[in-house]
């Protein structure tokens, strides 16, 4: 077919026969002559025969889940959907899509068609014009899947068996504790294909077992707290190691509901932090990294005039901040949802700015250059630039003799001391886990909640939940060191738009923050 753009330019596009791989119920691949195929070819021939470039998205979703509450099961889920979404482009770079749940080679054709009005109603009323589509990278991917159990590897039953064993661990084990135990595993399939022969298959399997846990004293305090394990699949449940790391990690938060019962307030001020890897998650993805999101730099602390402020100075110059796909996390995905492979981005590379996260429709805007960061949370979303696994690593980290989470607040004060990052009449308090906050990426300015404060020193005092808070370039400046192995499991869902999608990241164990005025711990 041939376009015509509005600079006068013919553009040829091909279109081309659709095969894809989907995953059977042993995880292996084989070509399937089903529905899918026709669908997608349905779309891509329909706009072809309009004069239209398209992107057609069809989604596949599985998904278990099982809750016990307190030794009993409260609720057992399974549910499949799959619906398309069709996005087509004039040669202007006018844009219409629309979508379906209930997708067949008819309706394929008949979004196309709506698309393709709502793209004429964009352009009689002066919408937004946009022509990356014609001169995106042409690519054809097909990674494999990090499962290495299939997404039915048990029977409900079982699961539900296994689910149950954890919750009873917890009981069992912490007197006064009420848990609430749930396992959730997703598996996402996606297909998309794009005029000019570009297509991607790939497989977004995640897991997650998550324990509530609250403990409650004589005197009607209540305090929970929470803990998380992520993986691929079921590996979480089946595999001795991780199922044991998962119970230390899950002691260490029940542990900590009981002690915080009687703990004190810390005082509020500006002092030496040291946080963990899960508040500099929220760090660098709240605070930071939704502000090089290329589609948001116009109002964006890091860009001047719609473009990154690229070579600008945001952090130490031990400091760099690192976001992609990390197989086997709970938000790999190795494709953007416009059939561009997904990079690893170096975004603050010792210290500056050197990279956004640039999706197809806004990289080049921006001054960035792309790097398949759209990301969509179903067939029914249009694509934005998101953030997968965001991790801030510092040179030279301080090793750790042991787990992470098995470092006690007296053992880690005590490495400070061995290696000059703290002096022994020094105020240093720890903070430790993410529970949420606000961020300006127009001021740059950040306020988060963590699960707990500890007044570090030969003997710890453990205090009541604080607020971290201050400037965001202030943060990523004032570390100081990274202590302990890259952990990047901090699990949430980000939102952004409306959607929702999965997202991980996390930095060394500790990261360590020397005094500054635009950095407070609110407490009393």
């Amino acid at each position: 077919m041939t376009c015509q753009d509005s600079a006068g330019f013919a553009r040829t596009f091909r279109t081309v026969p659709v095969v894809l791989e989907a995953y059977d119920s042993q995880g292996t691949k084989e070509v399937k002559e089903d529905l899918t195929r026709g669908i997608l070819q349905q779309a891509l021939e329909e706009a072809g025969r309009l004069n239209l470039a398209v992107i057609a998205r069809h989604q596949a979703v599985r998904e278990l889940a099982v809750v016990v509450n307190n030794g009993r099961t409260e609720r057992v889920m399974s549910e499949e959907s799959r619906g398309l979404g069709v996005q087509v482009f004039t040669p202007e770079g006018y844009s219409g899509f629309a979508s379906t749940d209930n997708p067949s080679t008819e309706m394929a054709r008949e979004l196309a068609g709506k698309a393709a009005q709502l793209a004429e109603l964009s352009r009689q009323f002066g919408g937004e014009k946009n022509q990356a589509v014609f001169t995106a990278p042409y690519a054809v991917v097909q990674p494999e899947s990090p499962q290495t159990y299939p997404f039915d590897h048990l029977g409900i039953e079982e699961l539900e068996r296994l689910v149950q064993a954890e919750n009873r661990y917890v009981l069992e084990k912490f007197a006064g504790i009420s848990v609430q135990t749930s396992y959730r595993q997703i598996e996402e399939t996606w297909h998309i294909v794009r005029t000019g022969g570009s297509e991607a298959s790939f497989v977004m399997p995640r897991s997650v077992l998550a324990h509530s846990l609250t403990a409650r004293s004589p005197d009607g305090k209540c305090v929970t707290t929470r803990s998380a394990y992520g993986g691929a699949d079921l590996g979480i449940l089946l595999e001795r190691s991780k199922l044991e790391e998962g119970r230390a990690r899950c002691g260490k938060m029940a542990q900590l509901a009981l002690d915080l019962l009687t703990a004190p307030r810390a005082a509020g001020g500006h002092y030496k932090l040291v946080i963990d890897y899960a508040l500099a998650k929220g760090l660098a993805h709240e605070a930071f990294g939704h502000a090089v999101e290329t589609d948001g730099v116009k109002t964006s602390v890091l860009g001047e005039g719609g473009k990154l402020k690229l070579g600008l100075e945001v952090a130490d110059p031990q400091v760099s901040i690192v976001d992609g796909p990390l197989p086997g996390d709970w938000a790999y995905q190795p494709v953007s949802a416009n059939a561009v492979p997904r990079q690893s981005v170096r975004i603050v590379d010792k210290g500056k700015l050197a990279a956004g996260l640039g999706d197809l429709f806004s990289a080049e805007l921006a001054g960035a250059r792309l790097s398949g960061a759209g990301r969509a949370e179903s067939y029914a979303h249009i694509p934005l630039p998101r953030m997968t696994n965001i991790r801030i690593e510092t040179e030279n980290p301080v090793p750790l003799a042991k787990a992470w989470y098995e470092v006690s607040p007296a053992e880690l004060y005590r490495v400070l001391l061995e290696h000059g990052l703290a002096e022994e009449q020094e105020e240093v308090y720890y903070l430790a886990g993410y529970k949420g906050g606000q961020v300006n990426t127009q001021h740059g300015d950040f306020v988060f909640n963590c699960s707990a404060v500890y007044k570090l020193g030969a003997n710890p005092v453990l205090c009541q939940p604080g607020i971290f808070a201050g400037k965001t370039l202030s943060a990523l400046k004032a570390i100081m060191a990274g202590i302990g192995p890259m952990v990047t499991d901090a699990l949430g869902t980000c939102g952004k738009w409306g959607q929702g999608v999965p997202s991980s990241g996390g930095s060394h164990a500790f990261l360590v923050l020397r005094a500054d005025p635009d950095i407070t711990l609110g407490g009393e």
